[in-house]
């Protein structure tokens, strides 16, 4: 690895598994670097905090090495010092969060209108479950698009349970009444706001809505957020 010469722009990948040495191979590409070109800027990204102190205490890489975790990287980088603490965050959204801001409750009973009238006075109770529920399964599309590279929501995205429209037993054929086309746009006008939110607090502004870690990641990704260093090393 470190024998290995990249060019302008390469990627260059390394899969070892735990204790393998990965942390001190990259330190020791790092004293490579700044020994051939002393001015260029060298970025190295880790996981978590932790990773971060550890490397930093670690006395293995360059004083002039930037060690930083992606997310406050990003979140200092994207939104700035001034707005960065301006941002509600959450690890995961909220399932109230979701079918107030889709308004799940009518849309629901306009799906369900026909088999709720067959249930009477239990309809109400029903349809709560298959709110919350449904709720669930868009939370889930929407971290599972955050966590890929597309730009938009697609079918690939859609939770499985939602796309697992065969062998439906009775208690679960009402998910057979809702398509993947309906998760899919769910899911793309929830992370919309997801979106609307970051761009609105980058500009300066202040908002309540809650955005997740890997929510303004996504954003980031999607507004091509410019890394301005030279070399950049990231470690899982």
């Amino acid at each position: 690895i470190l024998s290995h010469e990249p060019e302008v722009g390469d990627v260059v990948a390394v899969n070892a598994l735990a204790g393998c040495g990965k942390t001190t191979t990259i330190s020791l590409l790092c004293d490579q670097v700044k020994m051939i070109h002393p001015y260029k800027d060298v970025l190295y990204l880790v996981f978590n905090k932790r990773m971060k102190e550890e490397a930093a205490q670690s006395n293995k890489f360059p004083q002039d090495v930037e060690i930083r975790t992606t997310h406050s990287y990003v979140l200092q980088h994207f939104f700035g010092v001034e707005n960065m603490h301006k941002l509600n965050l959450v690890r995961d959204y909220k399932l109230e969060d979701i079918q107030e801001e889709l308004d799940l409750i009518s849309e629901c009973r306009s799906i369900f209108s026909k088999t709720l009238q067959e249930l009477g006075q239990r309809g109400e109770q029903v349809l709560k479950r298959r709110v919350k529920t449904i709720a669930g399964y868009i939370r889930n599309t929407v971290k599972q698009f955050q966590a890929s590279c597309d730009t938009r929501v697609e079918d690939k995205h859609v939770f499985w349970r939602a796309r697992k429209n065969t062998n439906l037993t009775k208690r679960t054929k009402w998910r057979g009444l809702v398509g993947v086309n309906k998760y899919k746009q769910w899911a793309r006008q929830f992370f919309g706001v997801i979106h609307e939110t970051c761009l609105y607090i980058q500009g300066g502004h202040e908002r309540s809505f809650a955005v997740s870690y890997d929510g303004y990641l996504k954003v980031a990704q999607l507004q091509k957020l410019v890394i301005p260093h030279h070399y950049l090393f990231l470690d899982e």
